[in-house]
């Protein structure tokens, strides 16, 4: 799993450009959801954990090819790391394997 943070130009109170934290994307290969090993299961705890902790609303997004994509859509459901978040399912809807969490998670 490889995780990119994504950022945005964005305007600040002084009037200067800035960069701003915009989504983290987490993109995977699908065989790594076959069988979970350790590294992708301690990935899919922190994710987990992170969500849970955030403070602010969060958008988490699921893209992949089916069955992989719902795995780590499942197993967070299963970790009550979804609730009061918007869950968007795209699983096999596109190519990309990827989870995508907008905005930036406040702790």
């Amino acid at each position: 799993m490889k995780a990119k943070v994504e950022t945005k130009t964005v305007t600040a109170e002084d009037g200067k450009q800035t960069e701003a934290l915009q989504s983290l994307v987490i993109a995977y290969d699908p065989s790594d959801m076959k069988h979970i090993g350790p590294k992708t299961r301690d990935t899919l705890d922190k994710l987990g954990g992170l969500t849970k902790a955030a403070k602010n609303k969060l958008d988490i997004r699921f893209e992949g090819k089916s069955p992989a994509c719902e795995v780590p859509l499942k197993d967070l459901e299963r970790q009550g790391a979804l609730m009061n978040h918007t869950v968007i399912d795209r699983c096999g809807a596109t190519t990309q394997n990827r989870i995508v969490i907008s905005p930036m998670p406040e702790v």
